[in-house]
């Protein structure tokens, strides 16, 4: 099935420049495969094509001018048509204070994928709770991965992309905020959002766009988004979803996820474990060197293989902890490799 699109609907100023020549024919075909698309349409001309899926119109100077949706479906880099056509996730650098980015660019349906495979990738885990009382057990994870899907999709299907401001995800570590520099349309209220689950009379900035990601099968159906990523958090036992701004001013729209409760504490308590256990494992480090160097002192002829036999280590531990106290000057070697004798410096 083809779906053709009429009109476009973004302003005219939006985008002057983009040309047939700058559509990716072979995004229009992995499009048009993807949607099960006759065999005939999808073995036509790139023109035949881009007539056939509405993507183009006649330019008053000639040749055929690239529609705006069709730009952020099908360019190559759609932002260079279309200023900030792209989405960033901005993540907590794991054992920093500071903050490192990652940009998602190329047609947005591409980008949708990308981001869902980067969270599921990097960001998304899971512990498997088991009741001592049963056999039963449960997966309980940080951030289930419809909920980033759905808010993810959601941010890229509703931006208005006159706007000169990227769509930000940002990853912390107890929560995930997703930003979109514009209001949701009228009916829908960033209240109801929060109140309500379905939304069946919802308006669409963009609805070339929302017809050809529910082909995509990136969309399940019209309005059902937040209610899934609700049900997501609730079947998960996380905190419920929240919309900001909580006011009727501001210009932007936010979906706050917290992190699972329950995933937390799991983490605390494995990360003190593994703290405990590195403060153990230094402290058997210290000894051993400790014994090493009184082996040393009563024989400095003690070769390494005799030191471990002694201490019932693996020898390739003695020579690594005696490399480093070289390294360190806490001992030398005095003569000959074989004949020679340590030296222990206090």
């Amino acid at each position: 099935m083809l779906r053709k699109f009429a009109h476009d609907v973004f302003s005219s100023n939006l985008n002057e420049t983009a040309t047939l020549d700058d559509l990716s024919y072979e995004y229009m075909k992995e499009y048009l495969i993807a949607t099960n698309a006759r065999e005939d349409i999808r073995n036509q001309s790139k023109l035949d094509m881009a007539k056939s899926m509405g993507l183009i119109s006649e330019s008053e100077y000639g040749g055929y001018r690239a529609k705006n949706f069709a730009v952020l479906m099908f360019a190559e880099k759609p932002d260079k048509f279309i200023p900030y056509a792209h989405v960033e996730i901005i993540r907590e650098a794991v054992g920093t204070d500071k903050m490192e980015a990652k940009v998602f660019d190329g047609p947005i349906w591409i980008q949708a994928k990308q981001v869902s495979r980067y969270f599921k990738d990097n960001i998304m885990a899971s512990y498997t709770v088991r009741d001592s009382e049963t056999i039963e057990h449960r997966i309980v994870y940080n951030w289930p991965l419809t909920v980033f899907e759905e808010l993810a999709t959601n941010c890229i299907l509703h931006k208005q992309y006159e706007s000169p401001n990227y769509i930000g995800i940002y990853i912390y570590n107890d929560r995930i905020t997703f930003v979109n520099h514009n209001r949701p349309v009228p009916p829908v209220t960033i209240e109801a959002m929060n109140k309500e689950t379905r939304f069946d009379n919802r308006q669409y900035l963009n609805p070339e766009l929302k017809e050809m990601f529910f082909a995509l099968d990136l969309i399940e159906s019209y309005g059902s988004g937040i209610r899934r990523a609700k049900d997501a958090l609730k079947e998960n036992h996380s905190p419920e979803l929240q919309f900001l701004p909580d006011n009727d001013t501001d210009d932007y729209t936010m979906a706050v996820v917290m992190i699972n409760e329950e995933f937390a504490a799991i983490r605390e308590e494995e990360q003190k474990s593994s703290d405990v256990t590195k403060e153990i494992t230094k402290e058997i480090t210290k000894e051993i060197t400790k014994e090493i160097k009184k082996i040393m002192k009563e024989n400095p002829a003690i070769s390494a293989n005799e030191i471990a036999e002694i201490l019932n280590v693996k020898a390739e531990a003695v020579r690594y902890r005696i490399k480093l106290m070289k390294k360190s000057g806490e001992i030398t070697r005095k003569g000959a490799t074989k004949a020679g004798e340590w030296e222990v410096i206090e």
